[in-house]
This record gives structure tokens, C-alpha cells and sequence, in this order.
């Protein structure tokens, strides 16, 4: 380790002084030692790191730049600006303060951010005014890369089979984040250059994608690069917003991305000082185990293949089926049923064994095998036997949402009780379950009780959440704390493959 002095240039606009400071000494605590600070910044915080007035051009040898700090410059960073209560002198530095191109704020300019959240059905978005840390809308529609397959995993397929597709599908991720951008705009009258920041926050296919890089080099739950990255709106060609800073929070593996990581952030889990459970019921299915001193994450498999969830999340899903004597009701999102919810499913196999249609492992019996009275409950489509919950409407429980129902069952139970065992935590250890995601509109505690079985005592202290991910990224844009708490998150967190643990024990 060095332990000369190490030489700091400082450059004003009336002279250049050079001057020595031990190894390691804040860049901050030197300027304030030799220069007249109000002259050339504004550090209302006083240099504890919070409002990021201190930002001063400056090269040579420092500490890396960090999450916060990236936060904290916007799209400075990209000007060669550090905050100098974040730097520490590794070695020869040269500072350069100049009052005119100083990044002081305009108190009466209003500065606009978004946070954006990419699941693989769904795109929402939130736009605020950051000068106000007002909410002024929330955005969301539907996911355009579907049309490139279901999850990352069938994207990156799709792109190694068409010639062509990665940038083609690249063209889409950006050219509708960027729509979405202009319509939040649009709504305000906000004009581009007044949008300061962006937070995409998404699973590691989307996150590489829109980034630039090679998904078709991307190992299966390894990740190209873990770090967050930052760009200006043009370099992204993002359109809506050219002189933004762009920012892609790191993410955990080629599993878990950072929709997940603000999840957690938004959960608090990473706070806790005993053991909670998130499961995120996605398109992919992820659990994580953890507290303050370690997060495990793992995303359930079977055999060899990620474990789909293959129902619907579309306003006319069906979210939950019930039954009074020989009539079947359902209650569907918003519009006329157009398909199963993964609720939806989940209860109506678990009316179709109360009625004696399925039996306990999820094989639906024949019409011949049933009484005249229950045939009538069952009908035939293309010569496979269906169970009707909307017959005007088409939608019906085939064999195959049974099996993939059970699927998710078997999974669910071998992910948590591996994860629990492996780390020496019991079900009677767990002080929360929080169930978010995509696929978790229309959960109810009787639902998850299906799913779960007795792995995990949901009786008390269960929170059904929906998709926690917005929040978060909406913390991580506002808030400089929440960006330091998401970089420990994202370097506390371990990711374990399914199955790992019986491999181990075997």
C-alpha cells in the first residue's frame, strides 16, 4: 500500500496551486483546507453526502465511482464531474473549479425523473417532479418483446435462431421506453431537456439488451457485468430525453436482475434482523431468504428447463373461480375474460377436486369414469376433456394448466424447503412472507395456501403486494440513501441454483 503523499493540482481561475495530502484523504477535506468553497460549490449537506453540491471536475487517481455518487451527478458524471465528498486521493489528482461551470442548480427550474420498471409481460412506468419529489403519474402497458417469446430465456433463443433479431429487438426495448417517456412528457407539458433522470430497472435480458450488449453471449445465471451503468438519453437513442441520465442498477446474476433488487428495497426485507421469505411470482418464479446480514436468491427449475409460469396477467384474466352446486362463477380483471390468471388456475383446481373432477395429484378424470350428474361439468375440445369457466367466452381449464398448477406446486415447495434447510431456518423462524410479481394480481391467503402447503405458515404476518418493484425504483430515483442501500443489497445477495443444495447433501 502507498504511504507517500500524494500531489492534488487544484485549478481556478486565477491560479493553479499544487499542494500535498496524505494517502487516502478526502478529496472534499483537502479543497476545504485550500480553496474558499462557496466560490465554487455548494455543499448544503456540509460534505456528509446528501445533496451532492460539491461536484467539481476532477482526474488522476480516486476511488471508483459509486452508485450514490452516480446518483447524486446525474448526468454530470458523463462530464467528468466527482463529488468530493465521495472521492479519496489514491495518488496524483487534478481538480478543476470554475464558479461558471459549476453545477449549480437554478432554484426556479423544475427538474422531471422517471422510474421505469421492465417485467416480461409488462412495462410500467412512474414520472415525477424531483424538484417537488411529487408523483405525477403512474404508466404502464404491455411488454412489446413478447412478440419475441414469453421470457428472456425464449428471447434469447428466438435471437440466436434470426438473423438479425438482437438488434431488432434492441430497436423495440428502446424505441418504446422512449415512447413511454414522450407520452409522461407529453401529459405535462414537460419539455425534454428538463428530464434530469431515468432508473430502468429490469431482469438482466432486458437490462443487457437495452445496454448494448451481446444477450447471445449470456450465460445461463451469470450475468455480462453485475455493475450499474449510466449513459446520456442520446447514447440510448432515447429520443424523449437525449441529455438525461440513464441509469441500469446492477444486477445480482443472469437470474435475478434488478427488478427483483427493488422488490427487496421496496420489501425492507434487507433491514430485518430475522429471516423473511419473498416469493416473485413472474413469468419465472424467484424466491428469496434472507435478512440484514445475507440475502440468497434462487429461481425455480425443473429438470433442466426455468420453470415458466404460462398464465396470464392481461386485464381480462380470470383471477378467481368458484363454485355453488352445479354452477361455476368467476371474477376476471377489469374486462370480459380472455383467459387464466395464475389465481385463477390455482382455484379452479381446487374446485375441480372438491367436486371430484381431479384428483389430489391434478390428473382430471374422464367424463366416463364420473357420475351423469358431474359429466355435464366437463366437455371436449379437439377430443382433450376441458373444464368450462366461461363458456360463452371460450375460457377453460385443460389438462395442461392442471399439470403446469402442480408444477408450480412442486417447485415452490422443493425451492423454499431447500433454501430453508440449507441455511438452517425453520417455517416457525419466519417473521413475513411477501408474495409480489407480475402474476401475483389476484392472490389471496386460501390461494397461497394451495400453492404453499405446510411448507410455510402463512397465517400470520403474509403480505400480498402485487408488483413491489415500482416502489422501488421510484425510491432508487428520488432517494440517494435507497441508491446505497440497493448497491448492498446487490452486493450482500447471493444467487443459488435449484437444486444445488440436494446435489450437496447427496
Amino acid at each position: 500500500m502507498r504511504t507517500t503523499d500524494c500531489s492534488v493540482t487544484i485549478h481556478s481561475e486565477n491560479e493553479v496551486r499544487r499542494v500535498t495530502a496524505p494517502y487516502n484523504t478526502l478529496l472534499y477535506q483537502i479543497l476545504q483546507e485550500h480553496t474558499s468553497l462557496n466560490q465554487y460549490m455548494h455543499p448544503s449537506c456540509g460534505g456528509r453526502g446528501l445533496c451532492g453540491g460539491c461536484a467539481v471536475r476532477a482526474g488522476g487517481e480516486m476511488n471508483p465511482v459509486q452508485a450514490e455518487e452516480r446518483y447524486l451527478l446525474g448526468r454530470k458524471i458523463n462530464q467528468g464531474f466527482r463529488l468530493a465528498c465521495h472521492c479519496f486521493v489514491k495518488g496524483d489528482v487534478a481538480v478543476f473549479l470554475d464558479p461558471i461551470q459549476s453545477p449549480e442548480r437554478d432554484e426556479e427550474e423544475t427538474h422531471y425523473g422517471v422510474a421505469v420498471l421492465a417485467e416480461e409481460t409488462m412495462i410500467t412506468a412512474e414520472f415525477y417532479n424531483l424538484t417537488e419529489d411529487k408523483l405525477l403519474n403512474c404508466y404502464q402497458e404491455e411488454n412489446r418483446l413478447l412478440a419475441f417469446g414469453a421470457n428472456g430465456a425464449e428471447r434469447i433463443a428466438y435471437a440466436k435462431e434470426h438473423s438479425g433479431a438482437q438488434e431488432q429487438m434492441r430497436a423495440v426495448v428502446r424505441e418504446q421506453v422512449s415512447g413511454i417517456v414522450s407520452h409522461l412528457c407529453g401529459m405535462f407539458a414537460v419539455e425534454k431537456w428538463q428530464l434530469e433522470r431515468l432508473i430502468l430497472a429490469a431482469g438482466t435480458f432486458f437490462h443487457d439488451l437495452f445496454a448494448g450488449l451481446d444477450i447471445e453471449a449470456l450465460p445461463e445465471h451469470q450475468a455480462l457485468t453485475k455493475d450499474s451503468m449510466v449513459f446520456e438519453g442520446h447514447q440510448v437513442q432515447l429520443a424523449a430525453a437525449p441529455r438525461a441520465a440513464v441509469e441500469l442498477p446492477g444486477v445480482i446474476s443472469g437470474a435475478v436482475g434488478s427488478d427483483l433488487e427493488m422488490a427487496i428495497l421496496s420489501s425492507g426485507i434487507y433491514r430485518s434482523e430475522y429471516p423473511v421469505l419473498m416469493v416473485d411470482f413472474g413469468t419465472d418464479i424467484r424466491l428469496v431468504l434472507g435478512n440484514r446480514q445475507a440475502l440468497f436468491c434462487t429461481a425455480l427449475r425443473d429438470c433442466e428447463n426455468s420453470l415458466v409460469c404460462r398464465f396470464s396477467t392481461d386485464s381480462g384474466a380470470v383471477h378467481h373461480v368458484w363454485r355453488r352446486k352445479y354452477r361455476i362463477f368467476h371474477e376476471e380483471l377489469e374486462s370480459a375474460p380472455l383467459g387464466l390468471a395464475l389465481s385463477g388456475a390455482v382455484s379452479a383446481l381446487s374446485v375441480m377436486q372438491h367436486a371430484g373432477l381431479a384428483d389430489q395429484n391434478g390428473k382430471m378424470l374422464r367424463r366416463e369414469e364420473l357420475k351423469p350428474s358431474k359429466q355435464r361439468m366437463l366437455s371436449v375440445v379437439d377430443g382433450e376433456t376441458v373444464f368450462y369457466i366461461d363458456r360463452p367466452h371460450g375460457v377453460f381449464v385443460s389438462q395442461q394448466d392442471l399439470d403446469s398448477v402442480m408444477q408450480i406446486r412442486r417447485a415452490l415447495s422443493a425451492g423454499i424447503r431447500q433454501l430453508l434447510a440449507r441455511y438452517g431456518v425453520t417455517r416457525e423462524d419466519l417473521v413475513a412472507v411477501y408474495v409480489t410479481g407480475e402474476m401475483s394480481y389476484g392472490m389471496t391467503p386460501e390461494i397461497l395456501r394451495e400453492l404453499f402447503g405446510d411448507v410455510v405458515d402463512i397465517s400470520q404476518n403474509l403480505y400480498i403486494a402485487g408488483s413491489m418493484g415500482i416502489g422501488g425504483a421510484s425510491l432508487f430515483l428520488r432517494n440517494a440513501r435507497a441508491r446505497a442501500n440497493v448497491e448492498h443489497i446487490r452486493t450482500t445477495a447471493v444467487y443459488v441454483p435449484f437444486g444445488e443444495a440436494e446435489a450437496n447433501q447427496s
